[in-house]
């Protein structure tokens, strides 16, 4: 019933298969022939595993696996745990993959080794038998000749061991090679579905941010319109009812700021990212004269400043600084004039930059809040913004594969800290500079 059951499994006649290898199960159980029972049970998970019934060719195969224990047959453990390795690989659970695949490369080695063993030994004891024998033949040639012959045998004996030890480890490490490649496949695929799913929520995003935005536009536009009926009609209006419509049209505004943030903190990616080389201290000085202009607000700078350049996406770079720039300029005591000491300094592995102010300063309780997007530490009547700037910094810089994060005590000032390494992380290596070098 096992012969038959293999050629229906070969036949790919799946049912026949399973129907014949139940019955030989059941006789081998009542004939207690347990390593019948092992071997009708391997066959059986075989045949699920072609079928793709994944979990059944588990639950033939895990007692099988334990009679193969028990009985201790290596080579067909052996043979169970490469089984094992390929139903958690098509299941896509591929912790249990690599557990199983280890332990398959490890017990190939070791029997390896004990048959590498054992062949050598075989060879010695033949080498030494035929010795014995050619004692005999050469007890009448002359020295010389009796030297010569043993060095040649020997010679060949050497070389045989050196061919059949390369040809093994040369069919190893192609079946690990294999292995190899059958892994990096399926990462790619993985990485072609992040892909994908990257791709839905950015479409999401500006789904959200379109029509979200649109009810809103309604709701505000129509209480305007109200507003401004009730203001030129006889119809009495209490204090109440005017500052319930400003309430309803400064939420919507501000709904509708927080949609934009969203949208555009979501487009921060490295989809267009392009890698360049950057003057970092011009680049700087450029963004807080622009900000100054801007703001008509005069402010001490003092640089004290040692990296030459940095590899950054120059228009991510500029945001980044932007925004720290700009919550120094918010966060500004209001009888003093801002002071700001940008501090630059190259490190063997990195670049640190330090962006120094005089401001209100941040109480260390809310050191990581501060980066979180939509996290507000002071009332809106006070500080204009979304609460998204310092959150746009960090995802910058993260991508960039460094990090940013701040020092600071209420009435002294803030220091925004923020390390660059100067290699690049794995996702952003095969990015291009503008003249088309890596």
């Amino acid at each position: 019933l096992l012969n038959v059951g293999s050629i229906y499994e070969l036949l790919e006649q799946f049912e026949k298969a399973k129907s014949s290898l139940k019955e030989g199960l059941e006789l081998a159980k009542m004939f207690e022939d347990i390593s019948l029972e092992g071997y009708i049970l391997e066959t059986l998970s075989n045949v699920a595993f072609k079928q793709k019934d994944y979990d059944s060719a588990l639950n033939y195969l895990e007692p099988s696996f334990r009679i193969t224990q028990n009985t201790n047959d290596r080579s067909n453990t052996l043979e169970m745990y490469k089984s094992f390795a390929n139903i958690y690989s098509a299941k896509a659970d591929y912790d249990n993959y690599e557990y199983y695949i280890e332990y398959y490369i490890a017990l190939k080695d070791s029997l390896f080794n004990e048959e590498s063993v054992d062949r050598v030994a075989q060879i010695s004891e033949e080498f030494k038998l035929e010795q014995i024998q050619q004692k005999n033949e050469i007890s009448l040639l002359k020295k010389d000749k009796q030297i010569q012959r043993v060095l040649v045998i020997s010679s060949l004996i050497i070389l045989l061991l050196l061919s059949f030890l390369a040809y093994s480890r040369i069919s190893n490490q192609r079946e690990k090679n294999d292995i190899l490649i059958k892994k990096n496949n399926e990462i790619l695929n993985q990485n072609a579905i992040l892909e994908t799913s990257n791709k839905d929520l950015e479409n999401y995003a500006k789904i959200i941010s379109h029509d979200l935005r649109e009810p809103l536009r309604n709701i505000s536009g129509f209480t305007t319109l109200l507003k401004r009926k009730i203001s030129r009609s006889n119809i009495n209006q209490d204090v109440d009812v005017r500052e319930f419509m400003d309430f309803i049209i400064g939420g919507t505004s501000q709904m509708s700021n927080l949609l934009s943030s969203l949208l555009y903190y979501s487009k921060i990616t490295i989809k267009d990212v392009v890698i360049e080389s950057i003057n970092t201290k011009d680049e700087i000085q450029t963004i807080i004269n622009d900000q100054r202009d801007s703001l008509k607000e005069d402010i001490n700078l003092d640089f004290n400043f040692n990296i030459q350049s940095i590899k950054f996406d120059k228009p991510q770079f500029q945001e980044m600084i932007y925004q720290i720039i700009n919550n120094a300029f918010k966060f500004k005591k209001n009888d003093e004039k801002l002071n700001l000491l940008i501090i630059g300094n190259d490190f063997e592995d990195y670049s640190e930059i330090v962006i120094k102010d005089n401001g209100i300063g941040i109480d260390e309780a809310y050191f990581e809040e501060i980066f979180i997007i939509f996290k507000r530490l002071n009332d809106r009547a006070s500080f204009e913004g979304s609460g998204v700037g310092l959150a746009v910094s960090k995802k910058i810089i993260e991508m960039r594969g460094g990090n940013i994060f701040i020092s600071s005590k209420i009435g002294e000032g803030a220091s925004i800290h923020i390390k660059i390494p100067k290699k690049l992380p794995f996702i952003l290596q095969g990015t291009f500079d503008k003249n088309g070098k890596k």
